[in-house]
Formats: C-alpha cells, structure tokens, sequence
C-alpha cells in the first residue's frame, strides 16, 4: 500500500511538507505543494479521511519523556499537537539512568488508558526489557538519539555527517591539533560513536593523524567541560580547538579556559554541538552543531499521528539536516 512517506520521498519533501500540502495549508509553497500532488497521482496515493479518526483523537495525550527540556522542541511539540487534536504532558527524565522509562511507565499508569494517544521520546533509549514490553503497546516516536536498527520511527540527524562537518571546518580554518571532548558514558548514548567517527574521518581525510591523546572524557555539563578545560590546561602541547560533544561542555570549558587566562580563540578555540540558547549568550559566544529541534519536535508530532490513524507503519529512520553555526569562539 503507498503511504503518505512514499509520496513525501518522491516528491522531495518533509512528511510534514506532505501532510500540510494534502491539507491545503498555506504554510506550504504553491510549487512544493504540486510537487506532491504530482507525487500522489503518480504513486496512486489515496489518502485515508483522518476525520472520524481526528474527532477519536480529541482530548487524547502525547506523552513527551525527555531529559532535556529544550523550548524550541517543546513549544513545536505542543504547537502542533495542539493543531492536531492532542494535548501534551511531559515527563522529565533528567539524568536517571534508566533514561526516563521508568517514570514514563509510572505516568501512563495513573492516565487513564483511552486518554493516550501516544509516547515521544527526546534522546533516551530503553535497555529495560520489561519496561520495553509494557510500552511497546503504545504508538511510539523516538527524537535525537536511535540505533541503526530501531523497531520505532525516529527522526534525527546524521551525528557521524554532523561531527565530520564541524571536524573540516575547523581544519579549513587552519586548525591542525583538535581535540575532541566525548561523554565519559559513551556507551549509553547511541550517537557517541558516530560522532567519534566522523571526528576520525575528516582528520584522515584531511590527512592529519589521529591522536589518541586529543580524545577526552567528560560529562555532558558544565561540570565535566569545566573538568576537561583544567585537564588541557596542564598538558605540554595543547591543542588549537576543543570540540565538545554538547554546548553545556563546551561553555563549561570556554568558562574555565577563561579563567585560567587562556584566552578564546586566540589562543584556544571551543566549539560545542546542539546549539541551544545558551550559546548565543556566552562570551564569546559559541560555534556549533545546530540541530533543528523545532523541526524535529513537529515531525515527531506529525509521524505519531500519522501511526495512531494507520498512514504510517513504524520501524523507519528520518534524518533532519544539521548546520554548522560559526560564532566568535572559532
């Protein structure tokens, strides 16, 4: 059966893009909107009538478990929810180490049953398989952070593109010695990796060595970029830049850097990856990642509803484009 994604993907466009044409929204551009349209009759689509389905949905909860809470994704997830027929609640996950699993369980408990629409999770995984069964009956999104190989739909960006990107700018910009800050918990995150690699690759593509020296540990918070910047601080041959696995890392090193009279980027230079508010307010404000959370949020908001009416099956990745926002600290 062709789905709303197969016309999205023949026609070039987001789901969302999609959605919105097929509903005449004015948001949509006249050309993107005969884009799908012509996707549609060339695919043969027919779209399922979402009306009954949508006056069902009334007063149904997404349930939004995070352990960041970042105001662009939040405010796109309850703006389109709310366009949608949904209300939200929020789950804070914090740093638990269950990534927020638990205390989603413990929510969906006391709503009643024919009140949730659906779950949204923001950058957690569950290992927990028992925890995994009970959810698993729900419609279920995941944002930021999923395997290669998920049974959830999931939007995110190419982290192994992103970290490569960040990586050649700064040797385009004449860096040579870059050193690159990773979560001390690598193994719980599942981009870690990817971003390692693509750190590595255009180092090698650029032909410049890997130093094992120049990869650190730290905690994604101001605490461990703090910790990491005391550490570069003391070694004989520091590094020219100080690429940090998160902005709050990276502003805590920035900030400790500072402190110790180093001065940034004249003599060392940081750049974070996320792009959230706090680095346009730092000083010197900070070069980053930007990863297009409202987008994210929206699509994520889109992709569960179109599970819950049956346009879309589960199981497939969608990749969001990241941006390389240069700033002061580079």
């Amino acid at each position: 059966m062709v789905t709303i994604s197969d016309v999205a993907k023949e026609a070039g466009v987001s789901l969302s893009t999609a959605s919105r044409a097929l509903n005449n929204s004015s948001l949509v551009s006249a050309e993107k909107k005969e884009k799908v349209l012509e996707a549609v009759k060339k695919l043969g689509y027919r779209p399922i009538r979402l009306s009954a389905v949508r006056k069902a949905q009334q007063d149904k909860i997404i349930v939004v478990i995070t352990r960041m809470l970042n105001r662009d994704m939040l405010d796109a997830i309850r703006e389109t929810a709310d366009e949608l027929g949904y209300q939200m609640a929020i789950s804070y996950a914090g740093e638990s180490c269950d990534g927020g699993y638990q205390s989603a369980l413990e929510l969906i408990k006391i709503l009643p049953q024919h009140m949730i629409g659906g779950l949204i999770f923001i950058h957690n995984e569950c290992r927990d398989e028992k925890i995994w069964k009970e959810l698993s009956a729900y419609p279920m999104v995941q944002v930021g952070e999923s395997k290669e190989v998920s049974p959830l739909r999931s939007i995110s960006i190419d982290d192994r593109a992103a970290a490569y990107d960040m990586t050649s700018y700064l040797i385009k910009q004449g860096y040579r010695r870059i050193a690159y800050v990773r979560s001390d918990n690598d193994d719980r995150f599942s981009y870690g990796k990817p971003r390692l690699k693509g750190y590595c690759e255009a180092l090698e593509d650029a032909g410049i060595e890997v130093d094992k020296s120049l990869i650190l540990d730290a905690g994604y918070i101001l605490d461990g970029g703090s910790d990491v910047a005391k550490d570069i601080v003391k070694m004989k041959n520091r590094p020219d830049v100080v690429f940090c696995g998160s902005d709050y890392m990276a502003v805590g090193c920035l900030a400790e850097l500072e402190r110790q009279g180093i001065r940034v980027p004249e003599d060392i230079a940081v750049c974070g990856f996320d792009n959230h508010e706090v680095t346009e307010y730092c000083q010197p404000s900070l070069t980053t990642v930007g990863q297009p959370y409202g987008e994210m949020g929206s699509e994520a908001v889109r992709m569960l509803d179109m599970i819950c009416s049956g346009a879309i099956a589960s199981g497939r990745k969608m990749l969001a484009e990241h941006t390389i926002i240069v700033r002061e600290s580079t």
